[in-house]
């Protein structure tokens, strides 16, 4: 074994072990920023375990699989950073269905809420219009007559 060869291996063994704790830290998170930095790092790993790959076994074919995963890598950092949405530091997390689907429920429920409360106030306004109004209002009856 050459020492070329020794370079290699323990680059290779560096890199697993990265890429191990990357994974740790994708599992347990926190946050989404810390998920999204491990995978850039296990994005890392993986090129380059592809780019000793290539030198140590003389395959130059393998450098498409390089430009695959750098692309991988790039992109997903970019949809994470597109559809991530800012809230508060506790809940920076990607939701479970179960808590999606609560928050979908409180959502609906305060819209309907919402809507009774505004039909109250439309049904309020009517009222004190035809209060206000002197000899009430007229019906479209009246109005017809009064016309003609």
């Amino acid at each position: 074994m050459s020492g070329l060869d020794v370079l290699h291996l323990v680059t290779v063994i560096l890199a697993v072990i990265a890429g191990v704790l990357a994974l740790f830290r994708i599992a347990r998170g926190p946050t989404l920023l810390d998920r999204t930095v491990a995978n850039d790092v296990f994005a890392a790993v993986a090129i380059d375990l592809v780019a000793v790959m290539i030198v140590w076994w003389s395959r130059a074919d393998l450098g498409v699989l390089l430009i695959v995963l750098a692309l991988t890598g790039f992109l997903t950092a970019v949809v994470v950073a597109r559809f991530a949405v800012r809230e508060d530091a506790r809940s920076r997390r990607i939701l479970s269905a179960e808590e999606a689907e609560r928050q979908r429920v409180v959502r609906e429920r305060e819209a309907v809420e919402a809507e009774r409360v505004e039909a109250e106030d439309a049904a309020r306004q009517v009222r004190e219009r035809e209060r206000a109004a002197p000899g009430g209002d007229p019906g479209p009856a009246q109005e017809q007559e009064e016309e003609s």
